[in-house]
């Protein structure tokens, strides 16, 4: 699931950052110190000013494309250069200002074991690794930069087995956390 890393405070004293999970299709960015990003409320049709983010989820299966929507005033600015044309498809670790408020764009998922809901297409899923077949409702792991799938069980440790990813070399730790953080940066 895609989040926005949040810098918290103002002025002098922006130094944590907090997490909002984008579980929604629609976030505004308000541009509001107590609350810089919303889900609208029922029925709530987009505002007329500021920003919002909406997801599209026309890509291949499990993967989402987050667009970034705004208005010319107030002046909405991505990795520096203000967005002059309005519209955005957010990469990660893109960076967002809006008014005093600073955002990094994420879609990197903590890496977890869990039941494998299939990749939607018909059959089983090669495991990269031990190269047999991931059948649906197998304990597996999603690497959470590339989104391949991977046995994980006592039996079948292939996702934890090497310390990489065997397709983008990501870490594979099962920290339960994600793999960069604004600290990071």
């Amino acid at each position: 699931m895609a989040h926005l890393w949040v810098e918290q405070g103002t002025g002098e004293k922006t130094s944590e950052w907090g997490v909002v999970s984008l579980d929604g299709p629609v976030f505004y960015l308000t541009g509001d110190a107590e609350r810089p990003v919303a889900a609208p409320r029922d029925g709530e049709k987009p505002r007329n000013s500021g920003a919002y983010m909406m997801r599209h989820n026309g890509g291949p299966a499990g993967t989402e494309t987050w667009i970034l929507y705004a208005a010319p005033e107030p002046p909405v600015y991505v990795n520096g250069k203000r967005l002059d044309l309005g519209i955005h498809v957010l990469a990660e670790r893109d960076e967002i200002r809006l008014a005093s408020h600073r955002m990094l764009f994420s879609s990197q998922r903590a890496a977890r074991v869990e039941p494998f809901p299939g990749i939607g297409r018909p059959g089983p899923c090669p495991c990269p690794r031990c190269r047999q077949p991931i059948e649906i409702g197998d304990p597996a792991v999603r690497c959470p930069n590339c989104g391949t799938w991977y046995h994980q069980s006592d039996d079948l440790p292939c996702y934890t087995y090497a310390p990489r990813c065997a397709v983008c070399k990501a870490p594979t730790e099962l920290s339960g956390e994600f793999q960069w953080t604004p600290e990071d940066l």
